[in-house]
């Protein structure tokens, strides 16, 4: 994985570490693009094991905006290649697909059926 600034990476792990040591409720967000992020649901795994999200949201890439000067149409999973993606998160971690948005290309997954409220 790589990110567009520099030391962009070593930043992120770091703030990755920080996160099961905060009260409140965490969230990671994925955007899935293909051909570009889709392939690495086991190494997207490992990180959210170790960083221990409340929740973690997987939303498709879409072509709107600024974006479609980067990034083709072709880039915008499928909603079923959302869901795959998430079910294969889901599968190597202790994490549950608990809703999903066909409509909108998104999943959200939890460590519990149970969405915290109020850190209860």
């Amino acid at each position: 994985m790589q990110t567009n600034k520099k030391n962009g990476w070593q930043n992120l792990q770091k703030t990755l570490k920080t996160l099961p040591k905060h009260n409140g409720r965490t969230a990671i967000r994925i955007t899935l693009v293909n051909g570009y992020n889709d392939q690495n649901h086991s190494q997207y795994a490992q990180i959210l094991r170790e960083a221990q999200p409340d929740y973690i949201e997987i939303k498709a890439y879409m072509h709107v905006g600024q974006s479609r000067k980067r990034l083709n149409r072709q880039r915008m999973p499928t909603n079923q290649q959302v869901k795959k993606f998430s079910e294969q998160i889901a599968d190597k971690t202790d994490y549950t697909l608990t809703d999903h948005v066909p409509e909108s290309r998104v999943t959200l997954l939890t460590k519990d059926k149970t969405p915290k409220i109020n850190n209860k």
